[in-house]
């Protein structure tokens, strides 16, 4: 038997089929890459490519659970014999499965010697790899060059920036994301809503936050009162000689960009060395505040080697006293740009609020029980066990003031008359308490899994307490968990309180329809594996749903929040579902629950919870609202959302310039135009008094040469009156975009139109009253002089600033060509495997914007998001720069933009550089940033992107 002779027994799901159709553009690279959520089908889909590829395998599980399962799934799926199959590395056969423990134990002993055989390489879970594995696979790949296939469940997007870029250098782009939606849509997963559950903090709590708050201020305040500190910081190598001290700038721009915002609030500009480095931008230097002055204090006071003088002590001491009063340090780390102080281990303990997190946990029992009776499976997820907190007693009530599994257990134990009532669990590696109702099933099912085994013991949790604490050692230690499971699907336990580590991934038990995630882990990672528990199907309830809690923290009077709302913000980048205003839309993110943080009064959170909870009880509306969303769309795509509409117009630094260069404009021309009247006038008045030299009997009305003249005065006067709309058009354009803003104030001084042309009307009569043919001549020439010189100047300048700025600050406009433009690019670059620029759709609802690839494949929706995420985000450390070939009276500094690393070469940058020229009808230069000059550049570019958090280019997931 061979693999091309075997063949999947079943048939393939539409996205099974889609990855498998598509492998051929995977391979391009020698690598494939799958995300595939639980109950996707991935161990199949990963045996059906070796099947296909036809190499000799080294399949990598991260346990020896998941490592049989692949064997199984060999042999039950594709009906493969045994000896295709082999488990040690010494002996491969065509599929050698092992975990990554063992190969490493391996590369410990042998290295890759012996190991010439593997032609595939398979990872699975990857995202497990361990700094001590990935010298493994890095020499596998390097010694023998075999194809990859990485497939995961959760890559890990929110690791550091480091192991991100080990991750992805190894694993390569993600070629295929299932999703979610495309399970829910397919009946592999089941309906299933996430809810935020506000929790109040003590009323005690708020006085802490108030102090820290005001504790901050007043060091604030302390830097901006004037001292020997500006006169000080004038002369700091990196800015009296910055040049001599590139590398370390470039190293730490955000702490130059502090020293800069410091001497801005001493009242001091930086020296004119610094200046250079800023190529005379002073703005650069941004207002001193809670971040800024963490930044600098935590350089300058620990690190930065110019303030370890004695003078630089002296300085620097009334700040060091302030912030070791107020206890601002913790374990050699400042703390001043957090909401809340780091304080003692008593202060933490109370701004983590674990009795009001505690009292949610009840309620939301409470609530599940009540609306689901006996169907009720919850679990409860948490990071800490705490076992002396066990109670001794049944009057034992020791102050519960840690969230852990006891504390939950025993909190939830001491309510009385609860549905819930008897139908606890704790289930650890360490500890498994069940209802002692449950016992005698609990020792059936033992006993019928190990017959010849008496592997159960069980004692009281105490004296004559409905519980019973199960020894789980030995024997046990491997079924425990298993047979707990059992008891949890039959009903014997219907709430079990658990730790993520135990329960967080390769647990099965899809009966959970109400997951609590009581945790404060907000990684992608963790989080994904553990809300994966609730939402499988079960076989015979297709009306199957579960409800997925996050109790949160809410701090009234904080900005956003507080720093609990900002940990479940980065854990719901990575989840997707319904939005809660029965909206069809299914997207990520915080902002499809509705809620405003920043308004987060105790009254606001109140009302959130009450909808929150009456949104809970309507299951059947969640299956409804599921159909009608995924009715729109076919697929997840990756969106780019820009910042807020108004910000190009309001922040961006060519936008500003144009703006202000149309006011100084049309100044400027009406300056000029009314200078020129003045000289119309006086050349009219010339020609005006020559004529009264002619021979009245000359002047005839009747003759065809004063006819003629005028003829030509009425040209001359319609030809004013067109020139005259069409500069009153532009400044009316000027005035509805509320660009205009000194229009009012110019025409509100001397600049009245209407004296000055009093004063022709006057004089064209002189000359009249010798000839009646001197006024015509008076009115031809002034009014021709005038019609022709506004045909010649004035409006043009201030019209190129308009059309250019309407280019720039349409967040819109500057979107869609951006988009289109890069689009273009990677199209051309044939980076793209299927999509086309013509697949772009821009979609607004309400003041935000998406941009995105239409009916595209994961790998070119991924690819386009990720590249325009980087144009259009402040500058961190690209190979390519693009600088703008700005206007002659531009005076703000260098203009840059991120060429995304996707076209990281001369030729590609070029390209684009020359499409978005077209866009912004400016010149671009292309700058490589891994030489000398132009990391200066670079240098200047990271300056000014210093701080800019809120101008980045979120990336947002939707259901199209």
């Amino acid at each position: 038997m061979n693999l091309n002779t075997l063949k999947f027994q079943y048939p393939w799901r539409a996205y099974q089929a889609r990855v498998l159709e598509n492998l051929p553009l995977y391979r391009e690279d020698q690598r494939i890459h799958i995300v595939a959520p639980p109950g996707a089908g991935k161990t199949v889909l990963g045996l059906e490519i070796v099947r296909q590829l036809g190499k000799k395998s080294l399949i990598l599980a991260p346990s020896l659970t998941i490592r049989a399962q692949w064997g199984q799934r060999f042999r039950d799926d594709f009906c493969a014999d045994q000896s295709l199959i082999s488990h040690k590395l010494e002996e491969p056969a065509e599929l050698t499965i092992v975990t990554y423990q063992a190969v490493f134990e391996y590369f410990k002993r042998n290295g890759t010697a012996g190991l010439d055989w593997v032609e595939l390489l398979v990872v699975d879970e990857c995202h497990h790899l361990r700094n001590e594995w990935w010298k493994v696979l890095d020499a596998l790949r390097n010694d023998f060059k075999p194809e990859l296939v990485a497939l995961t469940a959760t890559p890990p997007y929110d690791v550091s920036g480091i192991e991100w870029r080990r991750y992805h250098e190894f694993c390569g782009e993600i070629d295929e994301e299932i999703s979610i939606p495309e399970l829910v849509a397919s009946g592999d997963l089941c309906p299933h809503q996430d809810y935020l559950y506000p929790v109040l903090p003590p009323p005690g709590e708020s006085k802490v936050i108030t102090e820290w708050q005001s504790k901050k201020d007043r060091l604030l305040e302390e830097m901006h009162v004037r001292s020997g500190l500006a006169l000080y910081l004038q002369d700091h190598p990196w800015l009296a000689d910055p040049e001599s001290h590139y590398t370390e700038i470039f190293e730490r721009p955000e702490y130059f960009t502090s020293l800069l915002s410091v001497l801005r609030a001493q009242g001091s500009e930086p020296p004119a060395a610094a200046l250079g480095v800023l190529h005379g931008e002073v703005t650069l230097a941004p207002e001193l505040d809670d971040n800024w002055a963490t930044i600098f204090l935590q350089r300058a006071l620990r690190e930065d080697p110019y303030f370890a003088t004695e003078d630089g002590k002296a300085l620097l001491r009334p700040y060091r006293r302030i912030i070791t009063t107020m206890g601002a340090w913790s374990q050699g780390k400042l703390y001043l740009d957090h909401d809340l102080p780091p304080g003692s281990k008593k202060t933490d303990a109370e701004l983590e609020s674990p009795r009001a997190k505690l009292d949610a946990l009840v309620e939301i029992a409470k609530f599940e029980s009540e609306d689901l009776g006996g169907k009720l499976r919850m679990v409860m997820l948490t990071d800490h066990i705490h076992h002396e907190l066990l109670p001794t007693t049944e009057h034992d009530r020791t102050p519960l003031n840690l969230v852990g599994t006891v504390p939950v257990f025993e909190t939830l134990r001491r309510q009385t008359g609860t549905l819930y009532e008897g139908d606890l669990c704790i289930l650890t590696g360490s500890l498994v308490v069940i209802p002692k109702a449950a016992e005698s099933r609990l020792l059936e099912i033992a006993y019928d899994e190990l017959p010849t085994e008496r592997v159960i013991k069980t004692t009281p949790l105490f004296p004559g307490s409905k519980y019973v604490k199960v020894n789980t050692g030995g024997l046990a230690n491997k079924y425990s968990v298993g047979w707990i499971t059992q008891l949890f699907t039959e009903g014997k336990i219907r709430i079990i309180v658990g730790t993520k580590s135990l329960l967080g991934e390769g647990w099965d038990a899809p009966v959970i329809n109400s997951l609590v995630l009581a945790n404060s882990v907000g990684s992608f990672v963790l989080s994904n594996q553990m809300r994966g528990r609730a939402i499988r199907t079960v076989r015979g309830e297709p009306d199957k749903t579960a409800n997925i809690w996050h109790p949160v923290v809410v701090h009234p009077g904080i900005r956003r929040g507080g720093p609990d709302v900002r940990r479940m913000r980065r854990r719901f980048k990575a989840f997707a579902g319904p939005r809660l205003d029965d909206k069809p839309v299914i997207q990520n993110g915080i902002g499809r629950f509705g809620i405003d943080w920043d308004k987060s009064s105790t009254q606001a959170m109140e009302l959130v919870r009450k909808q929150i909870l009456h949104a809970a009880t309507k299951r059947e509306d969640l299956i409804a609202a599921w159909k009608k969303a995924l009715s729109t769309g076919t697929q997840l795509v990756e969106a780019i959302k820009p910042p807020t509409p108004r910000h190009y117009e309001q922040k961006d630094p060519l936008t500003l310039h144009y703006k202000e260069s149309i006011d100084r404009y049309f100044e400027q021309d009406y300056r000029l135009f009314l200078l020129e009247i003045k000289r119309a006038t006086l050349v009219a008045f010339a020609a005006g008094a020559i004529t009264t030299l002619l021979p009245g009997s000359w002047f005839n009305w009747t003759t065809p040469t004063t006819a003629l003249m005028c003829l030509m005065m009425a040209a001359a006067f319609l030809s004013l009156s067109y020139v005259y709309k069409r500069f009153k058009a532009m400044y009316d354009r000027a005035g509805e975009l509320q660009l205009a803003e000194r229009h009012e104030e110019i025409y509100a001084r001397e600049l009245h139109i209407p004296p000055y042309l009093i004063y022709p009307a006057l004089l064209s009569i002189l000359p009249a009253l010798f000839n009646p043919l001197a006024f015509a001549v008076f009115w031809l020439v002034g009014l021709g002089w005038l019609a022709w010189y506004l045909f010649r100047n004035p409006g043009r300048q201030m019209a190129d600033a308009t059309r250019r700025f309407e280019l720039l600050a349409d967040t819109r406009h500057r979107l869609m060509t951006y988009g289109k433009a890069l689009a273009e690019s990677l199209a051309a670059a044939g980076l793209f495997h299927k999509a086309t620029p013509d697949q772009l759709r821009l979609e607004e609802e309400g003041e935000e914007m998406f941009l995105y690839l239409s009916e595209a494949e994961h790998h070119d929706t991924h690819l386009f998001a990720g590249a325009l995420a980087e144009l259009m985000s402040p500058v961190e450390n690209p190979r390519y720069l693009l600088r703008l070939d700005l206007p002659d009276d531009w005076t703000k500094g260098e203009y840059f933009l991120s060429v995304p690393s996707a076209l990281g070469n001369k030729k590609m940058t070029a390209d684009l550089a020359g499409r978005l020229s077209e866009v912004v009808d400016h010149d671009f230069e292309s700058i490589y940033t891994r030489e000398p000059a132009g990391r200066l550049h670079l240098l200047t570019a990271r300056l000014q992107a210093s701080g800019k958090v809120e101008e980045v280019a979120e990336r947002d997931m939707l259901w199209r």
